[in-house]
């Protein structure tokens, strides 16, 4: 038996009609395997079309160039319009017919439907980023580029210049997709407002504004609000801002890094930011790690912030089981005593079994600490996700 295309077989009766059309139907690059009489056949030809536009290029070169066989194969795949003869690619409908089938036919379309407004306006309705294929002068019409960017935000880096600095194009564009900041130009990069758009869906926007931009307070708080992180982006004088600094802190306490050592070592500051993430105890000052409030608010964040707090902080062994309660492995941090406590280590064991390895050998030995760890860590692994399954190989 002979293989067709895309893997489907046909047996010693391809030159036979109904097995020809039965393969057909499966996949139109079979075509490459029926016998020169049928392939010079209209219908053979129009089935495998219809079936997989790019059959088109195995047909027959007077069937490639008949009309409807043409209009068949590009409906079904755009690109089978590159396999017609050239005259089909300045034949608007066959050319309007492949765009409906994706905006991107506006690529292989004749220069002159490419400089057609109404083509243009079909292209990048359906695929925004068509836009690169209109002429330039379609791409610095305002229709057309805001019909590409209500599309695709990021067909705005095809249109001209003047369209990229034109609030109407280049406010649908960030608000749909703050990334596409990155292809405005002019008066609308240098607003405040053009980049607050942004950072409502994309946090990483403030990156991609100019520095006068970057100055404004308004700005810097929309910025650091959607992304903590932004907070090491900004000039010296936000950093030691209270407000500016606390809006970071509370999107992400890992921010905390990145305010002023004054900020960082404000009480109020610290607590917000260990509440949502223990481990930026780790950028306060030494005073602050030995304060039993904040460091009890630090583990019951993150259990492994243990680690972070005062010596004389890690013998308390209500802030120990505050840790390990959070993250068993946290008993790693604390001193040997309370690894050697039965009640902290059970805690830990529970929470996750392989913690077992930190505690005391006598411990590690008790029969009731060693069925707490085991227990714990066959129900993790019969109830963790299907996507962390081992995949077998043999």
């Amino acid at each position: 038996m002979g293989a067709l295309g895309g893997g489907s077989l046909v047996g010693p009766t391809l030159s036979e009609p109904d097995a020809v059309f039965e393969a057909l139907a499966k996949d139109g690059l079979s075509l490459r395997h029926v016998s020169p009489e049928l392939q010079a056949n209209p219908e053979v030809v129009l089935a495998a079309v219809t079936q997989n536009g790019h059959a088109l290029a195995l047909a027959p070169e007077a069937l490639r160039a008949r009309r409807d066989i043409v209009l068949k194969a590009v409906q079904c795949h755009w690109a089978a319009l590159e396999h017609a003869p050239p005259e089909f690619r300045g034949d608007r409908e066959v050319v309007l017919a492949a765009i409906a089938s994706s905006g991107l036919a506006l690529s292989v379309a004749s220069a002159e439907l490419q400089a057609d407004r109404e083509v243009a306006l079909a292209a990048v309705s359906r695929s925004g980023e068509a836009l690169a294929y209109a002429s330039e002068e379609l791409r610095g019409d305002k229709g057309v580029a805001l019909a590409a960017v209500e599309q695709n935000p990021h067909a705005l880096a095809c249109a001209t210049e003047a369209m990229r600095g034109d609030y109407e194009v280049v406010m649908p564009a960030v608000r749909a997709d703050g990334s596409a900041l990155r292809h405005v130009v002019g008066a609308p990069l240098r607003d405040p407002d053009v980049t607050m758009e942004a950072l409502s869906t994309f946090p990483d926007a403030f990156a991609m504004a100019p520095p006068e931009v970057r100055n404004d307070k308004s700005v810097v708080q929309a910025a650091v609000q959607a992304k903590g992180a932004n907070l090491a982006l900004v000039q010296l004088g936000f950093r030691r801002d209270e407000a500016i600094v606390r809006a970071a802190v509370r999107s992400d306490g890992m921010s905390l890094q990145h305010a002023s050592w004054e900020l960082q070592n404000d009480r109020d500051i610290l607590l917000e930011a260990v509440a949502h993430a223990g481990l930026a105890l780790k950028f306060t000052s030494c005073e602050l790690r030995d304060d039993r409030e904040v460091a009890l608010a630090a583990v019951a964040s993150a259990g492994a912030a243990l680690a972070e707090v005062s010596g004389q902080l890690r013998a308390d062994r209500e802030l120990v089981l505050a840790a390990v309660s959070q993250d068993g492995a946290a008993l790693l941090s604390a001193p040997p005593h309370l690894r050697d406590d039965r009640e902290v280590v059970l805690r830990a064991v529970r929470q996750d079994g392989l913690a077992l390895a930190y505690a005391s050998a006598r411990l590690q030995a008790d029969p009731g600490v060693a069925a707490a760890a085991v227990s714990q860590t066959a129900t993790r692994w019969r109830t963790r996700p299907p996507s962390c399954a081992r995949t077998r190989t043999w």
